[in-house]
């Protein structure tokens, strides 16, 4: 859920030099434009499915890449969305700095869309900097030539593959792919995370707990006084614990492994 909802928060517009907005969809292109600028929330432009939580947008989970309704009217059966529309804008957001919306172009909606190699092109050829470290180096193409037909039989199948250009480029997915589970690789990656750091957070629990609790009796200076600790502001490589209904916080600090 977190890599298919976007954060309402304002945000840059760079627009590709391929976008062309057809007449018939410049109103709701505007109007998303400027609810995107203002800060405002995305969800009524996106898929009805996307906050099913077992539902599998493939074109996010692979390629980072959100297609958007552009239309100006509340859907009538649930006023948490925009009617759909025929036409889709087509974008992309760094999950790492999501500031910056890029727009890169505007579509039939249509299903053959979501496999559209092209999209990733217009990326590349107009941002190279932000798929940069998504170029497979030392590579000059795939051995077999992957047509969009082939990508979609391959991503229904969770099967990965990479984008070619045929020009000595050659892509991985911003969000590195798929897994077998038919979900994200950068899924599968924060969920180890935040495993490594539930083990890292309880071994640093049960080793310093008796020692945690003699020095907090003795600088509240209250004999056994009970009490409960809450973990408050955890930084990627320590924990810091504070005492509630107390203004102490623990200075017992516990690195997590390196690398979690």
């Amino acid at each position: 859920m977190q890599l298919r909802l976007l954060e309402p928060k304002p945000r840059k517009v760079l627009v590709s030099k391929e976008l062309i907005v057809p007449d018939e969809a410049r109103a709701g292109y505007e109007y998303f434009k400027s609810v995107m600028e203002n800060g405002d929330n995305l969800l009524p432009f996106m898929s009805r499915s996307i906050v099913d939580v077992a539902f599998k947008d493939k074109m996010i989970f692979d390629w980072g890449l959100f297609h958007f309704h552009l239309s100006t009217r509340v859907y009538d059966k649930d006023h948490r969305f925009m009617d759909r529309s025929e036409h889709l804008l087509i974008a992309y957001v760094d999950q790492a700095h999501d500031d910056t919306m890029y727009f890169l172009q505007i579509r039939p909606h249509i299903s053959s869309v979501w496999t559209e190699q092209e999209l990733v092109r217009i990326l590349a050829d107009n941002w190279p900097e932000v798929m940069e470290t998504r170029r497979i180096k030392g590579f000059v193409s795939l051995t077999e030539n992957v047509t969009d037909e082939d990508y979609k039989q391959l991503r229904k199948s969770n099967v990965n593959t990479m984008v070619d250009f045929h020009d000595g480029r050659v892509y991985i997915g911003a969000n590195f792919g798929l897994n077998l589970a038919g979900t994200s690789v950068r899924v599968v990656r924060q969920h180890d995370m935040y495993c490594n750091h539930a083990r890292a957070f309880q071994d640093a629990m049960g080793g310093v707990a008796d020692t945690i609790g003699v020095t907090i009796n003795k600088k509240l200076y209250e004999p056994e006084v009970s009490f409960k600790l809450k973990m408050i502001t955890p930084g990627e490589m320590d924990y810091l614990f504070k005492v509630e209904n107390h203004d102490y916080f623990s200075p017992f600090w516990r690195k997590a492994p390196m690398g979690s």
